[in-house]
C-alpha cells in the first residue's frame, strides 16, 4: 500500500503501483485536477492528501519514461546523441552533422532537421560550438541551446 501522507518531492520516482494507475488516466484526461478527482475515487482517500502535486510528480515521471523510449528507439536506428564530442569529430573530419531534434525559446518550440557544419567559436568564457545552416554564414544554432541540459534530446548523424 502507498503512503500518500508523504508528499513525494518534485524529482523523484514514484513507485510502479501508483504509476500503472495513473498512466491510463493521463491520457484520459487533459487537467491534472480532473485526473486527482479520479484519484479520490479509485483510491477512495479524500482527507489531508494532496492529489495535485502527486499528480504532477506522476505526470513528470510519465513523460521522463517516454522521453527514455524514444531515445532507445533512436539510437536502436543508428542516430547519436549530440553533444560537444561529436561537434569535435565532426570539425576533424570536416563533415557536417545531420540533426533532428527541438530548440526552445522562451515561447516557441521549432522542429530542426537537415544537414548543418559545426564551428568552434572563442567566447568569453572559453569556446562554443556553432552548428551554421546550409548556404548560410551566420544562421544556426547554439549548441546549448539544442541541448538544453537533458531535458530535450537532440540526435544527430555525422554524414
Amino acid at each position: 500500500m502507498i503512503d500518500f501522507t508523504q508528499k513525494p518531492e518534485f524529482n523523484s520516482r514514484l513507485s510502479e503501483e501508483f504509476l500503472i494507475v495513473l498512466r491510463p488516466l493521463d491520457e484520459q484526461y487533459i487537467y491534472n485536477s480532473e485526473i486527482a478527482e479520479a484519484l479520490k475515487k479509485h483510491y477512495g482517500l479524500d482527507n489531508g492528501i494532496d492529489w495535485a502535486h502527486w499528480v504532477y510528480v506522476g505526470r513528470q515521471n510519465i513523460k521522463e519514461d517516454k522521453r527514455l523510449e524514444y531515445r532507445a528507439k533512436m539510437q536502436a536506428d543508428g542516430w547519436l546523441l549530440l553533444d560537444e564530442k561529436i561537434c569535435e569529430q565532426a570539425i576533424k573530419a570536416k563533415k557536417r552533422i545531420e540533426l533532428l531534434g527541438l530548440v526552445t525559446t522562451d515561447w516557441l518550440t521549432t522542429k530542426i532537421q537537415g544537414s548543418y557544419r559545426p564551428i568552434k567559436i572563442e567566447k568569453e568564457n572559453g569556446y562554443g560550438y556553432f552548428l551554421i545552416a546550409p548556404r548560410k554564414r551566420n544562421r544556426g544554432y547554439w549548441l546549448g541551446n539544442l541541448v538544453e541540459g537533458g531535458y530535450r534530446d537532440c540526435f544527430c548523424k555525422i554524414r
